[in-house]
């Protein structure tokens, strides 16, 4: 198994950020994911073996958020990965699954200052309960041996990818309506 787990990014508006800030976000989790899979992809379908390729997913993969522009683009581009692999890998003994966890315990939040103060109120809601880096390899564990495609810890991020793929319009509309940040902090360069 492939777990692409890396992922990396201050969370600002586009013209907040420095140019490099746009590569450095792509660089993990997408660059990170995509090179390991160049590599291990072929050699586990060549194997004939079960195997997974897991991306660890953020909500931002699923849903714009104001105010994370180059973590957001980063995110979607890993979604991309994990749905080209999909298609890539299809027939052969290798299955790409995609796990989107609300907030993990980790030191992401302490290490990238303000990006907390950035996610909307709905957000903030749907992340709950946070957790602990080994509940999410619990439920990475168990989607990996079912064979799922997709989950979703908490079970709340389901309900909001669900109703965002009915109505996407809605959903963008609400997470915006609790955003702390706007298109006038944009405008600014907040």
């Amino acid at each position: 198994m492939l777990v692409n787990n890396a992922g990396a990014g201050a969370w600002r508006f586009l013209n907040e950020a420095p140019a490099s800030d746009v590569s450095f976000c792509l660089g993990a989790p997408y660059v990170a994911a995509a090179l390991l899979s160049r590599e291990f992809a072929p050699k586990m379908i060549r194997s004939g073996k079960k195997s997974s390729i897991l991306a660890v997913q953020s909500p931002a993969g699923l849903l714009a958020v104001p105010g994370a522009t180059s973590y957001v683009c980063a995110r979607w581009a890993l979604r991309g990965l994990h749905e080209s692999l999909v298609q890539d890998c299809y027939g052969s003994s290798v299955n790409s699954q995609m796990a989107v966890f609300g907030e993990v315990s980790s030191e992401f939040f302490s290490t990238n200052a303000g990006a907390a103060d950035r996610l909307p109120l709905i957000a903030k809601w749907l992340v709950k309960p946070i957790l602990t880096p080994e509940a999410a390899a619990v439920v990475a564990a168990d989607q990996i041996e079912s064979g799922r495609a997709v989950v979703f810890a908490p079970f709340m991020l389901r309900v909001v990818a669900g109703l965002n793929h009915l109505c996407a319009p809605a959903v963008r509309a609400l997470v915006v309506a609790t955003s702390s940040v706007s298109s006038a902090d944009f405008a600014r360069g907040a």
